[in-house]
């Protein structure tokens, strides 16, 4: 959950109640905060980490009458966002069925990981996020939205979210955007097509500019215009570029890095999460030529089996080089 969101929630959910002057949540060190209206402890939320220190379960206990004010919520986004900055792998919440509160814990980044009739269990793991986007210009396929079907689900002990996004300007960002935000993840990494192209190309710099004369899916043409209007001219790629180069060449695949990721949708996504995650995380996009299977007899194509490989090879050299923390 943004921040932003969580204190518009927060000050909804507070709304008249008399303790706004008395309240207050304290860190209290250890993976431990405390929230007191005035001096009577309201709750607590706090974590029991592993002996290797690569889990963590949350705990928290909030007095009944300070139920509906959302400070559960707040102790718990606190304590999550700590944790999520520790290193963990993974990060476990239980609560009995009828506190069942699927959306405030999904915003948290958690999905259900087992439910019975007492209790529902949350998981959090850290993510890779990976991007693809659907069919455009006519086409039926786009290799993207097919490779992204095949990656696996996890490696070396990160899970991989999946995103498909609609080829429209501004609605793709808003939707990638809202994913990272919900799920925080390690590294994000977009995935195009450029049809012309015979090699998978790592996009070296996104520029603040949309301009094709060909519409988008939604039918929107942009002609000339800026992403972000006191956005910088350019943004540059934080992945390991110079090491996927090498890591796919080793692999017998066809790199190159390229100069220009165009002035389309995949230009206008790149542009719009570098600007957003601000160096967070390794960020990037990367073009993939077309299939055979779409039927373009006088262009480039490369297998889908090697895009996919390729795909799988640029996120374990990410995860080993990216400076992921």
């Amino acid at each position: 959950m943004k921040k932003e969101d969580l204190k518009q929630y927060l000050a909804t959910r507070r709304m008249g109640w008399p303790y706004e002057d008395s309240y207050h949540v304290d860190h209290m060190g250890g993976h431990r905060f405390v929230a007191k209206i005035g001096d009577e402890l309201a709750g607590l939320s706090y974590a029991e980490v592993s002996d290797d220190g690569k889990a963590a379960v949350m705990k928290m206990n909030l007095k009944g009458q300070y139920a509906e004010y959302g400070i559960g919520t707040e102790l718990l986004e606190l304590l999550m966002e700590e944790l999520q900055n520790s290193g963990l792998e993974t990060i476990r919440y239980e609560i009995p069925h009828e506190r069942y509160a699927f959306q405030i814990y999904r915003n948290l980044g958690f999905t259900v990981e087992s439910q019975d009739e007492e209790t529902v269990r949350f998981i959090w793991r850290r993510t890779i996020l990976v991007t693809a986007f659907e069919p455009f210009g006519g086409e039926t396929l786009n290799p993207t939205a097919e490779v992204l079907g095949m990656l696996p689900d996890e490696t070396s002990g990160y899970a991989i979210r999946k995103l498909l996004l609609p080829v429209e300007y501004g609605r793709s960002a808003d939707i990638a955007i809202s994913e990272y935000d919900r799920l925080r993840p390690s590294a994000v990494i977009m995935l195009g097509q450029a049809g012309g192209r015979s090699a998978i190309t790592p996009e070296k710099t996104a520029r603040n500019l949309m301009d094709c004369e060909k519409p988008d899916n939604a039918g929107r043409i942009a002609d000339h215009l800026r992403i972000a209007e006191n956005g910088p001219e350019t943004m540059s790629s934080t992945l390991p570029i110079g090491k996927i180069v090498d890591a796919l060449t080793m692999r017998g695949i066809c790199c190159e890095v390229s100069e220009d990721a165009g002035e389309f949708v995949c230009n206008s996504l790149f542009y719009s999460m570098l600007k957003h995650s601000g160096g967070e995380v390794p960020t990037g996009f990367i073009h993939v030529p077309y299939i055979k299977e779409q039927g373009h007899a006088d262009e480039p194509f490369m297998e889908i089996s090697d895009i996919c490989t390729a795909a799988e090879v640029i996120i374990e050299t990410v995860l080993t080089n990216g400076e992921i923390g």
